[in-house]
């Protein structure tokens, strides 16, 4: 280090007293191993001779084996996760590269812009590790390395902002009698995006029974992650559902993770036929792993279709038919707009609806929605111009009245069927005397009798 002879000027090796002399080693030495090298290769060893050649050109020497180590500054190749959401909880990351010092416990720290202290590692990966061994006693260099990410220390951290990325290197733990620590000199790259947000849902109000519904969310921050797009979830009161095949649109490029990611504003999912109860759901969208972060909630209503649970009357006579049936069961009234009905396949007019009570409605969805247990429908006059009294208004014969709640949600109820039959007529009755005190049994010869008919006698 200080060829002969001595030379006064020579600052790196010096004595500070009869018992002790100090030498400097620098990088212009180039003692340390190449950068990168793991395990073995992580490190070198150095003897140390000293030899008083000032005066004594063969004068003796002395040698220290073992004297001390070198080490290359730690490099980081790899940070798992690279891309990250802080907004909802801590984050844990792992760092992989090279010369992650381990000094009697003291571990490397970790340094993200923004995060004003250095960030303490909580731990190395033990299968990672070489101890260095004398002279370095307790010291060990690693490949891997894990650190936190407090919730929130990152922007961004509110729905709507932009991704941002980072550059992080990795601080060496300062031996004993160092001065300066190692730090990276080349760092990862770290991407944080903000939590997903839904601005809009249409429909927020539909019906599964019939077919299944396409439903498209509109929002910022939906992310789809090497192909995997968000996961939508509806959460009721008795029935959970995730749907992981929703179609993301409006997609641009997010630049910064080694994963392909897009950031889009549009999700469609389809509600398949018949797959959930009615029920107000929470919809949430949650970004695919590792950023991961879940939305705010907007509302969505299922319901189911309309029932009709009975007719009164149920059956009624040619001739003698009401103007008006009342229908009972569950149906729905949207925004005051009462369900349609239909008798034998045309429309016929409702009125009287009753036993409402509100299901759902502004702010939660835009509709006000309210569920209802009866209606009245007007019966159809079935008169033709040709025909006079006293013939029927509505023919004998089976017909079909069906529900269909307004669109949306629409649905339409199964067909009950509304009965008109003839009146009966009686042709002959034997006998047609008998004695006041004598018990006898009568045979009513007719048309159009049925079980349920009954004799009087006037």
């Amino acid at each position: 280090l200080n060829e002969p002879p001595h030379d006064p000027e020579n600052t790196r090796v010096r004595w500070i007293s009869q018992q002790e002399m100090r030498f400097d080693v620098d990088e212009s030495l180039d003692l340390a191993p190449d950068t990168g090298g793991v395990g073995a290769d992580s490190f070198a060893i150095y003897d140390v001779e000293v030899c008083n050649r000032d005066a004594l050109p063969d004068g003796p020497c002395v040698e220290l084996p073992n004297a001390f180590a070198t080490v290359p500054e730690p490099t980081v190749t790899v940070a798992t996760p690279d891309i990250i959401c802080t907004a909802e909880a801590d984050v844990s990351i792992t760092l992989t590269g090279t010369g992650f010092l381990d000094i009697n416990g003291a571990l490397p720290s970790v340094n993200v812009p923004t995060i004003a202290e250095p960030i303490v590692a909580d731990s190395v990966d033990e299968k990672s590790c070489t101890s260095i061994g004398p002279p370095a006693a307790g010291v060990r260099t690693c490949t891997s390395l894990v650190f936190k990410i407090p919730m929130g220390a990152l922007e961004p951290t509110a729905a709507g902002e932009d991704p941002a990325t980072y550059d992080v290197t990795v601080t060496n733990p300062i031996p004993t009698g160092a001065d300066e620590p190692c730090v990276t000199t080349t760092p990862v790259v770290l991407t944080v995006v903000p939590p997903p947000a839904i601005t809009d849902i249409q429909p927020d109000l539909l019906c599964d029974a019939e077919a299944s519904t396409s439903v498209e969310l509109t929002g910022t921050g939906f992310l789809t992650v090497d192909g995997t797009p968000a996961t939508v979830n509806l959460d009721g009161a008795t029935d959970d559902r995730a749907y992981t095949d929703a179609v993301a649109s409006n997609c641009m490029n997010v630049m910064g993770p080694t994963e392909t990611v897009q950031i889009c504003t549009t999700l469609t999912f389809t509600v398949p036929q018949d797959a959930v109860s009615q029920d107000l759901y929470d919809v949430t969208v949650t970004n695919p792993a590792p950023p991961n972060c879940t939305s705010d909630a907007v509302k969505l209503l299922i319901t189911d279709a309309p029932v009709i649970s009975g007719l009164v009357p149920q059956a009624e006579c040619a001739g003698l038919v009401s103007a008006q049936i009342t229908v009972n069961g569950t149906f729905l009234r949207v925004d005051g707009v009462d369900p349609t009905a239909t008798f034998d396949g045309g429309p016929v007019t409702v009125s009287g609806v009753s036993g409402c009570t509100a299901l759902a409605g502004p702010p939660d969805i835009d509709e006000a929605v309210e569920t209802c247990t009866s209606l009245l429908i007007d019966v159809p006059d079935f008169d033709a111009p040709d025909v006079t009294p006293p013939e029927p208004d509505v023919p004998q014969g089976s017909y079909d009245i069906v529900l269909t709640n307004p669109a949306p949600p629409g649905c339409s109820s199964a067909a009950i069927p509304y009965a008109v039959v003839d009146p009966p007529t009686v042709t002959s009755v034997i006998p047609t005397e008998v004695c006041e005190d004598v018990p006898r049994t009568f045979t009513i010869t007719g048309t159009n009798f049925t079980l349920s008919s009954i004799v009087t006698l006037d």
